[in-house]
């Protein structure tokens, strides 16, 4: 799949940039739901 930064978070969409993708100045919109963190920290959140 396609990864990179989150730019920007509206009602649950994320805007993702991602160099590689040429249209759109390189953003990609998706749906939070459909999305899965890559590396990053926790943010103090217990996953248990």
């Amino acid at each position: 799949g396609k990864q990179g930064p989150v730019e920007h978070i509206y009602k649950g969409v994320l805007f993702i940039h991602d160099r590689h993708h040429l249209e759109n100045a390189g953003y990609i919109c998706v749906k939070s739901q459909s999305c899965v963190l890559v590396g990053g920290s926790r943010g103090g959140i217990d996953m248990n």
